[in-house]
């Protein structure tokens, strides 16, 4: 099993990353593991909600069903997904607030079928490649959701 730990200050409110972070049709536009995703239904704010995505792991395409296990608005929200015998995970997301912006933390916890995994070398190389992507989701996330306060704040 791998895991992938990552935490970072966005300039932002709980409430607009909570708003980034439910909506799954945006996770293309600011985390590089989606190429797209399909069969929305609605908001990630209540457990159950799911979604269809093509997730970009080692190199190759893995169609993945991912549904909300856990939703505490704006606080905390935990996924789990599966790509057929290939790829189960659980994806969980926490905002704390601190001062003006908000304290994200994104844990991932994966198993990776033999096949995509291959030996000690090419697991280190999914491993640091994912943790490399979830890096980048966070930073590209938090200018997302700096981005959807900034079109919401009112004006005056």
């Amino acid at each position: 099993m791998g895991h992938v730990r990552y935490s970072g200050h966005l300039d932002a409110t709980p409430e607009a990353a909570w708003e980034v972070v439910v909506r799954p049709e945006r996770y293309p536009d600011w985390d590089p593991l989606f190429c797209r995703v399909t069969d929305v239904a609605g908001a990630l704010d209540r457990p159950g909600a799911a979604f269809r995505g093509v997730l970009r792991i080692a190199g190759r395409q893995l169609d993945a069903r991912i549904e909300a296990i856990s939703a505490e608005r704006p606080r905390r929200l935990m996924l789990v997904g599966f790509a057929g015998p290939d790829l189960r995970f659980t994806w969980s997301w926490r905002f704390a607030p601190v001062g003006a912006g908000v304290e994200v933390s994104v844990e991932l916890d994966y198993d990776l079928a033999d096949n995509l995994a291959g030996d000690l070398a090419d697991l280190l190389f999914v491993e640091r490649s994912i943790g490399r992507s979830v890096r980048t989701a966070v930073e590209n996330f938090g200018d997302l959701a700096k981005s959807l306060e900034a079109s919401t704040a009112p004006v005056g």
